[in-house]
């Protein structure tokens, strides 16, 4: 069983957001498994993978929040920027050889995960639809 799953719940409903959230799951659940099995250098190519995949989609996401006017955008940005910086900790203290990852961090990725989803995503979403992007 994944650590994560991307079903249709968790989807927004824009194509490109919902294609990268799924990408973001599978990398996650590599981390996960690769955590667990102890493949520190595993988890290490995928956290760099993951920072990728975050700055790319945040980058997007926050685009299309620009372009639309969406009121929320500074306080989802910060949301952001708190959560790559806590993402971009982890690979570093894997680059220094000192790995600071545990379960408990990994849950709190997962619940960070499902949760700006389900509060801010969707609402975004539903904001970029009603502005005509799919």
């Amino acid at each position: 069983m994944d650590f994560l799953t991307f079903t249709a719940d968790e989807e927004v409903k824009i194509s490109l957001m919902d294609e990268q959230h799924e990408q973001m799951t599978h990398v996650i659940n590599k981390i996960y498994t690769a955590f667990i099995l102890k493949k520190s250098r595993t988890v290490h190519s995928q956290l760099k993978i993951l920072l990728a995949l975050l700055r790319k989609h945040f980058d997007y996401e926050e685009g299309l929040m620009k372009q639309t006017k969406f009121e929320g955008y500074y306080s989802h940005k910060l949301e952001h920027d708190r959560f790559f910086r806590k993402v971009e900790s982890i690979f570093s203290s894997y680059v220094a050889k000192k790995p600071i990852l545990t379960l408990e961090g990994l849950e709190d990725v997962k619940n960070w995960f499902y949760n700006h989803i389900e509060i801010k995503d969707k609402i975004c979403g539903g904001h970029f639809a009603r502005n005509g992007i799919k």
